[in-house]
């Protein structure tokens, strides 16, 4: 059996763009939580999540403790 491998399709996605933000996000309040000496199973204060991020805004309160 003969088929071809499966090419990417490559063109704008908002949808990429949404996980590269999210993982922007993640970096920043793993960052700021190193730089005060907190672990990252503990819980931070004075944090806002965006408010693109409102479908994860559940997930990302519980992820990092917000």
């Amino acid at each position: 059996m003969k088929v071809e491998w499966p090419e990417a399709k490559i063109g704008a996605s908002d949808k990429l763009t949404l996980v590269n933000s999210i993982m922007e996000f993640n970096s920043m309040v793993w960052k700021d939580k190193k730089e005060r000496g907190i672990s990252l199973r503990d819980g931070i204060e004075g944090i806002e999540i965006p408010k693109g991020f409102a479908d994860f805004e559940k997930d990302l309160k519980a992820c990092h403790g917000i």
